[in-house]
């Protein structure tokens, strides 16, 4: 199958209800997936492997043909990777109310930067903070506006 165009990137989280169906289910999804963004725990269930350390098995995904690999640690931060860039990010200290959602505000905070042309570190970053923001509160009370995205 053919990758979409640079003009359509395929952004892929998959979570653990589609990692438990295992890499050759996925497998389809990821050969046509621009950005992979993925938690620890399913990186390591979906490479089935708890060993290598995370470039190790981001490589494996890239060689795959996924351009960029994001996988996020939680309070430990990020670590990213594509054919040109490689980066860690801590995550922000703020004072948590409420996770859920954490992973996902992460990914709108990083999709969002990273399509308008940031580089992978700086669109990690904004991922960060967008989550550190979200986390303070419950639902949507602490989620920033774009225009505080935009000044951030």
């Amino acid at each position: 199958m053919e990758k979409l165009s640079k003009e359509t990137l395929l952004s892929f989280d998959p979570g653990m209800l589609y990692v438990e169906k295992g890499f050759d289910v996925l497998k389809p999804v990821l050969e046509r997936t621009d950005i992979l963004l993925i938690n620890e725990s399913e990186l390591r269930l979906l490479c089935n492997n708890d060993y290598d350390d995370l470039k190790e098995l981001t490589l494996g995904l890239l060689d795959l043909g996924i351009d960029t690999v994001v996988v996020k640690q939680g309070s430990k931060g990020v670590f990213a990777i594509n054919n040109s860039q490689e980066c860690f990010v801590e995550a922000y200290k703020c004072d948590v109310v409420d996770t859920t959602g954490a992973g996902d505000s992460f990914n709108s905070g990083f999709l969002y930067s990273f399509l308008k042309g940031y580089d992978l570190e700086k669109s990690c970053q904004i991922g960060n903070w967008v989550a550190s923001k979200a986390i303070q509160g419950f639902g949507m009370d602490k989620f920033p506006t774009v225009k505080e995205l935009e000044i951030s």
